[in-house]
């Protein structure tokens, strides 16, 4: 259902209502700020982070070293590079003069900056629809200065590399696991889109690969039903994209605005059979996409005309026949993706579910409802195209992960609309900025 729709039936949060557009994002290839630096030279201006000063910074460098001598895993090239050259850092400090500890200080906070900095850098190929949805990027002068505020440096350095726990979950089976070839790609590749979800909150996250859909609170999985997806025969035009947005209303009763590459579909139908055809399916032909659209009377519309033109604008009434069922999720997104009911319960019978035009379809969407009215009974009204505000806006992750571990073993999914190979070679080309190309092996090259 890929259609720019501009329905707003009631006054909505500025944030739901306001036109959407993607706002710049750094480039996901920027060299990281301390390798544009001479070796050894400050991570920020001449501060550093006191790593050697007592045991707890030293606790701090420990966890650290220990967390980037496996960070390949996570698409971290020079992570393990890192953890050597921290250790001798610390080794030297331990024995050595003033000097060394401060060497070692110099190490330790250009190291830990840029792991952060590679944790934090935007995903490629997300579409940010709300700015609400964006993950925080805390600039390396800031965590300096929190690094130097706190009580404890060591809470807070594994407090900040402590991410979401869908990200942890797979990370942590992966270093158990110690996947390989094919299957450490689909970790790689997955544990980098999944740095984009919050670790706190409500959120939905909306797998298109494994086809499933995730409610948690406050970081904890909690519930999940089956989801129908953009189908893969037509090429990447009908995939599933990657969004990044938040729900603010449910709408019962909704239409379905026919995408402009099925009305060709309509219009033959109509052709051939005439209003018979529009009638029994619940058709109508309008003149805008606004909310107080004008029904036009098809006996006065110029079919072929218009058809070759584009400019047929089509909509199918709230039935049983419906496309979006009897409810529909949108969230503010240019690509007019929303998750919805259906009228074809028998796709979640299914293996593979890519059957749609885009959008996502919910197994049970009266138990979603539930959820989003945080347990309270779910509105009930007989009108069309009614929005009804949730109690708490809801960001919502479309995703697509290859990879994941919400039952302790990694999990694979096919990867069918190809997207891993383009998120490792934005990696490859992210590590190639910073290390050297001896120290940084390409990712999904075995």
């Amino acid at each position: 259902m890929k259609i720019a729709t501009f329905l707003s039936g009631l006054v909505l949060p500025a944030a739901a209502m306001a036109q959407q557009t993607t706002p710049p994002q750094p480039s996901f290839q920027s060299a990281l700020p301390s390798q544009q630096q001479a070796p050894g030279a400050l991570a920020v201006g001449n501060a550093t982070l006191e790593w050697t000063a007592d045991a707890d910074g030293y606790a701090a460098a420990t966890f650290l070293a220990a967390r980037l001598a496996v960070s390949d895993i996570e698409g971290y090239a020079k992570g393990p590079a890192d953890a050597a050259a921290i250790n001798q850092a610390l080794a030297a400090a331990r024995t050595g003069s003033e000097a060394d500890k401060q060497t070692a200080d110099r190490v330790l906070t250009a190291a830990f900056l840029d792991f952060v900095e590679f944790l934090q850098a935007p995903v490629p190929g997300v579409i940010y629809g709300d700015d609400w949805a964006r993950p925080d990027r805390i600039s390396r002068g800031v965590h300096l200065k929190n690094g130097t505020a706190v009580p404890s440096l060591a809470a807070y350095v594994e407090r900040t590399l402590t991410l979401n726990s869908f990200y942890e979950g797979l990370r942590t089976a992966a270093m158990q696991e110690a996947p390989t070839g094919e299957d450490l790609d689909k970790v790689i590749a997955s544990l980098a889109r999944a740095r984009a979800f919050p670790k706190r909150g409500r959120f939905v996250v909306v797998d298109s690969a494994s086809q499933r859909m995730y409610m948690y609170e406050q970081g904890r999985l909690v519930d999940h039903m089956k989801i129908v997806v953009g189908k893969t025969e037509e090429g990447p035009q009908l995939y599933t994209p990657e969004i990044a947005s938040v729900i603010y209303r449910a709408t019962f009763n909704p239409y379905w605005h026919v995408p402009d590459h099925l009305v060709k579909n309509v219009t033959n139908r109509y052709l051939a059979e005439g209003d018979r055809y529009l009638n029994g399916k619940g058709y109508e032909v309008i003149d805008s996409w606004d909310v107080n659209a004008k029904v036009l009377d098809p006996k006065t519309v110029d079919w072929r005309g218009a058809g070759r033109r584009g400019e047929l604008k089509i909509r199918q009434r709230p039935g049983p026949t419906n496309s979006m069922g009897n409810m529909k999720f949108n969230f503010p997104n240019p690509e007019g993706i929303y998750l919805h009911d259906t009228e074809k319960p028998e796709y979640f019978d299914l293996q593979n579910r890519a059957k749609s035009n885009g959008c996502v379809r919910v197994e049970d969407y009266e138990r979603f409802a539930k959820w989003l009215y945080k347990g309270g009974p779910i509105p009930q009204t007989d009108q069309t195209e009614h929005h009804i505000l949730i109690p708490e806006p809801t960001p919502v992750y479309v995703t697509y992960m290859t990879a994941h571990a919400h039952d302790g073993p990694i999990a694979y999914s096919q990867d069918r609309y190809q997207k891993d190979a383009t998120t490792l070679a934005a990696l490859n080309a992210r590590n190639q900025l910073v290390a050297p190309s001896a120290q940084a092996p390409a990712l999904g090259m075995d």
